[in-house]
């Protein structure tokens, strides 16, 4: 992850928002960073973008994803053993204020990308726990 170039990375953060109105950066990144793109579209649920990105061989990036959303360590632990600044961003997101502080002093780009990140995440959750309140009422609306 660290390879890209600040200006992109920039751009990935702002594709992470629910403020990308249009999907304006996730357009750009898809046309000059498909794998970027792609990479944003599988955060957001699109089994079909993270298929291509393993089929396409990214497999950090896949890692990433799969580090954020698994609750083994398979892919975290392959990150550490294979991408130092990559586990500390997802350290980061996984509230280890060590790595955040870290990424806060050294590199600022991945805690910003952690920020962006984590916000995503945590919406995910809590619309995903809305829903399943609401689907536990309608099975029994005395609750």
């Amino acid at each position: 992850m660290i390879n890209y170039p600040v200006e992109v990375l920039l751009i990935l953060i702002e594709a992470m928002k629910d403020k990308d109105i249009n999907g304006k950066f996730i357009n750009w990144l898809i046309q000059n960073w498909p794998e970027l793109g792609a990479f944003v579209n599988s955060i957001k649920g699109d089994e079909k973008a993270l298929k291509w990105l393993g089929n396409n061989n990214f497999i950090e990036l896949v890692a990433i994803h799969d580090a954020l959303f698994e609750e083994e360590n398979k892919a975290f632990k392959w990150l550490k053993d294979n991408s130092y600044y990559s586990a500390l961003l997802i350290s980061s997101i996984k509230d280890d204020k060590q790595a955040s502080e870290w990424l806060h002093n050294n590199c600022k780009i991945l805690y910003l990308l952690a920020e962006s990140m984590q916000n995503y995440k945590e919406e995910f959750e809590k619309e995903e726990k809305s829903i399943a309140k609401f689907f536990s009422k309608l099975h029994n609306p005395f609750s």
